[in-house]
């Protein structure tokens, strides 16, 4: 539905410019990546479409299953389902996750999370995205915040005051 309605799309499109400019961008050192997951391939070719225009200067790519793997190690921000970029990948230079569809299987949480790494002098940061008006988002926030609050450094609700 988000992607058949143009001013939704817009409004869930800023919605993460704004998570990415706070955990991404406002201290972006050239080396430093961001994973965005996103629900299917066509939001990921969309979303990664929609970013190149916001960041002309940063190398934006989509990977997904048909994609070179290097659209998963080199760009500065890339755009991938869970299935193709959340296991078994070791992105370097990861530095900031976001999580943006809703994901009840706790492995698949901490693999999606799992994908930060430590990294010297710098604290990663993982994102994920709960709408507080869906009873099930709920139930799968209390369970990410219950299993992962204790894999990192410290635990923030940052929520998002405007509507889609």
């Amino acid at each position: 539905s988000i992607m058949r309605d143009h001013q939704l799309f817009k409004n869930y499109a800023e919605m993460i410019h704004t998570y990415l400019e706070l955990g991404f961008m406002r201290d972006y050192q050239k080396g430093r990546k961001a994973v965005v997951f996103a629900s299917t391939k066509e939001m990921c070719t969309r979303l990664s479409e929609y970013f190149r225009k916001v960041y002309p200067h940063l190398d934006i790519r989509r990977y997904v299953a048909e994609d070179p793997y290097s659209n998963l190690n080199d760009p500065d921000i890339r755009f991938t389902t869970v299935l193709s970029g959340g296991t078994a990948h070791d992105i370097p230079n990861l530095t900031a996750a976001f999580l943006t569809i809703a994901i009840d299987s706790i492995q698949a949480n901490v693999q999606i999370f799992g994908r930060l790494r430590e990294i010297e002098g710098f604290t990663p940061r993982f994102y994920f995205f709960s709408c507080l008006d869906i009873p099930k988002h709920m139930k799968y926030h209390k369970a990410k915040v219950e299993t992962l609050s204790s894999r990192g450094i410290s635990f923030t609700s940052v929520p998002y005051n405007r509507s889609l």
